[in-house]
């Protein structure tokens, strides 16, 4: 009997081995547990590193990624590891733009060093390795402590091209001229962070780094999509400066048109610091690609100006007494009772209106007030110390009464006091009204006890 098999049938053997072998070899190099192409125009909340399962993040493919060879990345830090939530949010900026989202749901506050450094290191390499990412457009984006850590890690990784860090700056010990990204600051005029922020930037003005600092009318918060377009805006400028993108006259036209609209309204407010801060935007954002010699001189011409002067003697004379009243409010939170908050919180509040730079001041002492309520309640708390947490939520709920972190301290107090419904009531009112960090509340082993019967 003749064993000799078909020369057709060993060729049609050897290439479908040939093809299986390659399909395995590229599920084998897949550094995500997803296997299949991910969706563009689609949020996924949850993927995870073939490498590491423990670690994971949210991610958002733009509608033109399909058809592009390689687009810009934007990684996001939050304080409280939550990546889906500044991807949900600039979504419709990641369209507009062309920009791949990833959300660490990984990275938050208080980490090591060490622990930081391993957990960006594999962010950043697994993705850039598992989708179509521009190596030499990625850049960090984080909140408050997030915002450090994002700024750490460009200091220390040269592939990061930009940071953008929302209310918060740069780590201490490290100064203004560390590393060589491009810096975007964000910030409230209501965040406790602000003059950080702002000595920041005149810090950065003495070093010849690429910075700009948008401000806008909030909180200490993710910030608007607004004010991050801005920030994405100036990116894209940098990369055509240096031959990265390629930039349309409509583009720039197009830009223009917006600035000239958003002059004409402050323009009519008789915002100064407004107009000057927008001046120097246009100017950072267009030098090189389009003529500055018009917004340039209205810069100088407005800065000079004796209603200028006059309005940066004030702002200064209000810094430092905002200053002064910082210093003084850990020890009123301790001394002062309720009645003196209330009259105080009330003087905060009726000081003047939106415009008037008072107004703000008072609303960062307020914000500043309510940051030292929570951390001193905290730790009155987990030492058990019941009536002075007592006193202190009693301040919380006059400054910040639908704060979802004075429920959570209700709710421990309660705990602690034997009153287990009203307990249960504030951890699902912290829940219901969007508290940062669940799970403060799901490892603190006073709450836990209220799901034992």
């Amino acid at each position: 009997m003749d064993f000799r098999l078909p020369v057709k049938f060993i060729l049609l053997f050897l290439i479908t081995l040939f093809f299986f072998s390659c399909e395995r070899k590229k599920e084998k190099d897949n550094p995500f547990l997803h296997a299949s192409p991910f969706p563009a125009g689609r949020i996924i909340s949850d993927v995870k590193f073939a490498r590491d399962t423990a670690q994971s993040f949210s991610l958002y493919l733009p509608k033109k990624y399909e058809q592009s060879e390689s687009l810009p990345v934007l990684y996001f830090f939050d304080a409280h590891r939550r990546g889906l939530l500044p991807v949900q949010r600039y979504r419709a900026l990641a369209d507009s733009f062309g920009y791949i989202l990833i959300g660490s749901n990984n990275i938050k506050n208080g980490l090591s060093g060490e622990e930081l450094r391993r957990l960006s290191a594999l962010l950043l390499t697994e993705t850039e390795r598992g989708l179509k990412i521009d190596p030499k457009r990625m850049y960090l984006m984080g909140f408050s402590g997030g915002a450090k850590g994002a700024v750490l890690m460009a200091i220390e990784d040269d592939r990061i091209r930009g940071v953008i860090a929302c209310a918060g700056g740069f780590p201490q010990n490290q100064p203004p001229d560390a590393g060589r990204f491009e810096f975007a600051g964000i910030v409230g005029k209501a965040d406790f962070n602000y003059w950080e922020l702002r000595i920041l930037e005149r810090d950065l003005n003495a070093t010849s780094r690429r910075h700009i600092l948008i401000v806008h009318n909030g909180k200490h918060a993710w910030p608007p999509a607004a004010s991050v377009a801005r920030a994405l805006d100036w990116f894209d400028f940098n990369a055509a400066r240096d031959g990265l993108l390629k930039l349309s006259r409509k583009r720039i036209s197009g830009f223009l048109r917006r600035q000239q609209i958003i002059l004409a309204n402050l323009r009519r407010k008789g915002d100064l610091e407004g107009l000057a801060e927008e001046y120097r935007y246009l100017v950072r954002c267009l030098d090189g690609l389009h003529d500055t010699g018009t917004f340039r001189e209205a810069l100088k011409s407005l800065t000079s100006s004796p209603g200028y002067r006059k309005l940066s003697d004030r702002i200064i004379k209000i810094a430092r007494q905002e200053f002064r009243q910082r210093q003084h409010l850990p020890a009123y939170l301790l001394e002062k009772g309720a009645n003196w908050w209330q009259e105080t919180i009330h003087s905060w509040d009726a000081t003047g209106d939106s415009a008037s730079e008072a107004f703000w001041s008072n609303q960062r002492l307020k914000s500043f007030a309510g940051l030292l309520v929570y951390l001193y309640a905290s730790q009155a708390l987990s030492k058990q110390q019941t009536p002075a947490a007592q006193k202190l939520l009693s301040i919380y709920a006059l400054l910040e009464p639908n704060n979802p972190d004075r429920y959570y301290l209700q709710a421990w107090l309660h705990a602690l006091q034997g009153k287990a419904p009203l307990a249960r009531k504030e951890v699902q009112q912290a829940l219901s009204a969007g508290i940062d960090d669940p799970d403060k509340i799901r490892h603190n082993p006073v709450l836990q006890s209220l799901n034992q019967p």
